[in-house]
């Protein structure tokens, strides 16, 4: 059974992380999408959503995928992908610089046991203008962008933002 990892901070997961996952479960038997603590980002400020939150609205925006687990992880990805058995990590790019990026961070997981294959896939047009950073910057003054998260996921975050 081939088995794929999708890791990322996702704060929010957008409806470019939802076209990510659907595109890659079809091309694997089941994929797991990993919540994971970012430390560039510091994790435990400067995000919008808990790490909690950010599972339960990737959660929702997945329902819809039978061979997808939404879960949370704060340790070393390679280490993740060898616990659960996957074979491949699987990450996104919107242009040059996600593709710089993630280049990078593939040549240094290749390097540490286990070796996992990364495929980097570009983004659909439709959502390639689409960023977790700004949807987050939006939220923060109050708009909730249209056309940018699952209709789940915008019921939830609304749910969250007015109880905070």
């Amino acid at each position: 059974m081939s088995l794929a990892l999708i890791p990322g901070s996702f704060d929010p997961f957008t409806l470019g992380h939802v076209n990510l996952v659907e595109r890659t479960a079809k091309l694997f038997d089941r994929v797991v999408v990993a919540i994971m603590v970012n430390g560039e980002k510091n994790d435990t400020g400067g995000g919008c959503f808990t790490f909690v939150e950010r599972a339960a609205i990737a959660a929702a925006s997945l329902a819809h995928l039978d061979n997808v687990e939404v879960i949370t992880d704060s340790g070393i990805l390679v280490e993740l992908a060898e616990r659960i058995g996957a074979t491949a990590l699987v990450k996104g790019v919107r242009g040059v610089g996600d593709f710089d990026y993630e280049y990078t961070l593939a040549q240094i997981n290749r390097r540490l046991p286990p070796t996992v294959e990364t495929l980097l896939l570009p983004a659909d047009s439709v959502y390639d203008h689409i960023s977790a950073t700004m949807v987050r910057d939006l939220l923060r003054h109050g708009r909730i962008p249209e056309g940018c998260l699952h209709p789940a996921a915008m019921a939830l975050i609304k749910s969250i933002k007015f109880k905070n």
